[in-house]
């Protein structure tokens, strides 16, 4: 087993996904949006009717797996009922019945948004920054100086997470309180196959400041320490904000007000809060990737490697560390990789023998053994519907 492989953090990419998830399972089903603002979305009669239809199987579905754990009900009722409610919430609302996230989802979510009255808040920037990113060792990762309260700690640079994290320990220094998460719904987006081992809890964090960039109204996750560099992940929620200009040779980041899409360039299309793009491998036709500034290296799922052709059977056993824990994979190179006209040769890969890139809708992963060949601007559309940016952009210049 390599043992850079084995430690490197890249394991727990898309973590972050479900956070935004889980806090509308909460608010839905807890009918905290009986209290809430007005939606500031429209409310077509078939959106509510559908997601009132949805509304309803997570309620039948949490009342038949209640009746059936009447010891979990007597010892924790509030905690049963979350942990219930939110996996139903998953089951009913965001995945297929073969366990995959749906096609449909972000429609599905805004039907059940629509259903409910629920506004979904939206963090507000101001400002604009400049900071020096540090490498982590070994890694090709960068982590950013955040403050946050009265610290400034290292945060790693995740554009594959789309909401930002805290270690427990950095909210716990903070005094932010969390409400617990149940792991039966983390280990539906994150790698790792211990899951029942890691504390998670939902949080609303403080102010988050890089260089003289602000933003505020951030909602999160904050999680056990399982190789996270210094106090947390930095995600989208906060970069979606801004133009992110990201210089890997001189090891700049600059944030900039958000400016109109180039003609030149890439299209991303937004995913859950993430962005995606065609990739090609090895000459292939171009499948859906997404792009990871906090992936060390690039990404891809058994089925894919299997239909790439790779040789899986000379390839090097390994194993990578997730927020679950460890998790099994295998280690080869790919002949090319394409994106927006961009080829690169020789790149590391690691094949992950999960099914979470099948679950997520893509087939890889861009880490950043490709993108930190590039000096890259990226742009992103406005936050519509569930918050989430839909559409996104990103010019790359060789840093050769």
């Amino acid at each position: 087993m390599n043992e850079g492989t084995r430690r490197s953090p890249w394991g727990r990419t898309l973590g972050a996904v479900v956070a935004m998830v889980a806090s509308l399972a909460a608010v839905e089903i807890s009918q905290v949006s009986r209290r809430a603002a007005p939606s500031v979305f429209p409310r077509p009669a078939a959106a509510t009717s559908l997601g009132t239809r949805l509304l309803q199987q997570v309620q039948s579905c949490a009342r038949r797996q209640l009746l059936s754990q009447p010891k979990a009900l007597a010892q924790d009722f509030w905690g049963a009922t979350q942990r219930v409610s939110l996996v139903c919430f998953m089951e009913e609302v965001v995945l297929d019945p073969a366990g995959i996230v749906r096609e449909d989802v972000e429609m599905r979510l805004q039907a059940v948004i629509a259903a409910s009255g629920v506004a979904v808040p939206l963090p507000a920037a101001r400002g604009v920054g400049r900071v020096a990113l540090r490498l982590v060792s070994g890694s090709g990762l960068f982590t950013v100086p955040v403050r946050i309260g009265a610290r400034t700690l290292p945060f790693l640079l995740d554009t594959g997470a789309s909401s930002t994290i805290l270690t427990l320990g950095t909210a716990r220094a903070l005094g932010v309180p969390g409400t617990p998460f149940p792991s039966e719904v983390l280990r539906y987006f994150v790698v790792g196959q211990n899951c029942d081992r890691v504390a998670a809890e939902l949080v609303a964090i403080p102010e988050v400041a890089v260089g003289r960039s602000q933003v505020v109204g951030l909602r999160g996750m904050a999680l056990s320490p399982v190789g996270l560099p210094g106090g947390g992940v930095l995600g989208m929620d906060f970069l979606a904000n801004y133009d992110v200009l990201l210089n890997p040779r001189s090891r700049d980041l600059v944030l900039m007000a958000r400016s109109p899409f180039p003609q030149d360039g890439i299209d991303l299309r937004g995913k859950l809060g993430v962005m995606t793009a065609p990739v090609s491998v090895n000459g292939r036709p171009a499948a859906p990737f997404l792009l990871d500034t906090g992936a060390s290296v690039m990404v891809v799922s058994r089925r894919y490697a299997e239909a790439l052709g790779l040789p899986l059977e000379q390839a090097e056993p390994v194993a990578v560390r997730g927020f679950c824990g460890m998790e099994k994979a295998l280690k080869t190179r790919l002949q090319t990789v394409a994106l927006g006209g961009w080829v690169r040769q020789n790149l590391e890969v690691v094949v992950l023998e999960g099914n979470l890139l099948a679950m997520l809708g893509v087939d890889g992963i861009v880490g950043q053994n490709f993108l930190s060949q590039f000096v890259q601007h990226w742009r992103f559309g406005d936050r519509l519907g569930l918050g989430f940016p839909q559409t996104g952009h990103l010019v790359l210049v060789p840093v050769d």
